[in-house]
Parts: structure tokens; C-alpha cells; sequence
């Protein structure tokens, strides 16, 4: 029989204190990599598979399309990324809560319990979001900011917390400047390495003779997924923060 699943996730170890924009990166660091193996293991599991799909597919039915090549990468993305990121979060939690790592089927199974809502919440921000940025852009980093925190509020309050897009904009309130800043400079360090990286695959595979004059990266699907995994590893970073910033600001702004 299955083991029933509690309503909420409970925190009960001593919460990050974020006041200024290099704690909640030094935080985010921190944490980052107390846990890397914990999150080299859920995003190999979940996006290793979504990428050698995705990219084998676009290889064997090429498109010039860049515009159906984004949206098939969010899509992936946001699938995949409504089961993965709240595992690993429910993961970290209860091995700080419980100095144990939870098994990987418990945390898949408190990930499926709150799928839809993160899904859904995910889904109209990103709908949201994509508006904003065609019409000013800056409504759309406004929203991005606002409702950075829909992943870790589904993901340790579950069904109770009905309006998750206000309760994220609830908690951002007054301290917006803090997440852009934080968000804009692990994003462009982040960035920085993923073009050293996808530079340094390209360098290794005209070495290698996998990539000639003629060809470019983007046409070797096992290169691209390697490319897309690291990189997307080091975004990962971006996530994290976003549960050390919930953990921060939800202990002053209980509801």
C-alpha cells in the first residue's frame, strides 16, 4: 500500500537569512554545491533521456526553423522540468531535514503529487511571460521576477497554497532589485561558461574529426545533447537560488 503523502513539506533546519544580493549568491553557491551530486544525479536521470530524444529527432526531421526549435526545447523543458526540479528540491529538503537522502521513488512521488499545479502555474507565467517580452519587455522580466518562486512554493506548501502566483508575488514584494541583480549576474557568469563550453566541444569534435570545415556542432546530436546538458547544468544554478530565496523570505512572510 502506498504511504500517504502529508499536505505540506515541513522545513526544520534553520533557514538562510538573505538580506543583500551577494548573500543570496553566496547562499545559492553554498548550497549548490553541498548538493552537486544530488543534482548531477536528478538532472542526468531526467534530462539526459529529454535531450537525446529532442536532439535526435530535430536530426532526423532537420528544420530551419529556429523559432520550432525553441519552442520544442521548452517544451521539453517545461515537462520534464515540472517533474525533475521539484524531486530534487523535495530531495534537499529531507536530506536537510533528516541528514539522510530520501529514496529517489519517494521524491518521484511527492514530484507526480504536486505535477499539475506546478505545471499549470508554470505554464500561465511562461504564457505571461513571452507577452511581456514582445510587447515591452519589460512587463515580461517584471513577471519573470514576480513568479521566480512558483517552483519551491508548490513543492513544499503542495495543494494548500491555492493562489501560488500571488503568494510568489507576496514574497518577491520589496525585494525585486534583489532577485534581478542576483538572477542577471549568475545568468550572464553562467552564460559565459556555456558558450566556453559549447566552443570547447566544438574545438574537441574538429579534433576529433566528428566536426569538419563543412559541418557545424548543431548537426551531431550526441555532441548538441552533451552541450545541452552541461549547460543546463550550470542554469541549475538559477534554480537553486530560487529555493534558497524561498526558504529566506517565506520564514518572514508565513501565510
Amino acid at each position: 500500500m502506498a504511504k500517504a503523502l502529508p499536505k505540506t513539506l515541513k522545513i526544520k533546519f534553520k533557514r538562510p537569512v538573505i538580506n543583500r544580493m551577494e548573500d543570496l549568491i553566496s547562499q545559492t553557491f553554498g548550497l549548490y554545491f553541498k548538493h552537486f551530486l544530488i543534482v548531477l544525479q536528478y538532472f542526468a536521470i531526467f534530462y539526459i533521456p529529454a535531450f537525446l530524444i529532442k536532439n535526435y529527432l530535430l536530426f532526423l526531421f532537420p528544420v530551419e526553423s529556429k523559432l520550432f526549435k525553441i519552442f520544442i526545447a521548452a517544451a521539453v523543458l517545461g515537462v520534464i522540468g515540472s517533474v525533475a526540479i521539484p524531486a530534487l528540491f523535495y530531495t534537499i529538503i529531507q536530506t536537510m531535514n533528516k541528514k539522510k537522502t530520501p529514496p529517489f521513488m519517494e521524491s518521484l512521488q511527492w514530484s507526480f503529487h504536486c505535477w499539475s499545479q506546478n505545471f499549470g502555474n508554470n505554464l500561465i507565467v511562461y504564457f505571461f511571460i513571452v507577452i511581456g517580452l514582445l510587447l515591452l519587455v519589460i512587463p515580461g522580466i517584471i513577471f519573470s521576477i514576480w513568479y521566480s518562486l512558483i517552483t519551491p512554493i508548490v513543492t513544499v506548501e503542495g495543494r494548500t497554497q491555492r493562489d501560488v502566483l500571488e503568494r510568489s508575488k507576496s514574497l518577491v514584494k520589496g525585494r525585486e532589485w534583489l532577485i534581478f541583480g542576483s538572477s542577471f549576474v549568475l545568468g550572464l557568469a553562467q552564460a559565459v561558461a556555456a558558450l566556453m563550453i559549447a566552443i570547447s566541444l566544438g574545438f574537441i569534435g574538429g579534433l576529433t574529426g566528428v566536426i569538419t570545415k563543412s559541418t557545424v556542432l548543431s548537426d551531431h546530436w550526441i555532441l548538441i545533447t552533451v552541450t545541452d546538458f552541461t549547460t543546463h547544468m550550470l542554469f541549475s544554478v538559477v534554480m537553486i537560488m530560487s529555493l534558497v530565496a524561498y526558504l529566506s523570505f517565506s520564514s518572514k512572510n508565513k501565510k
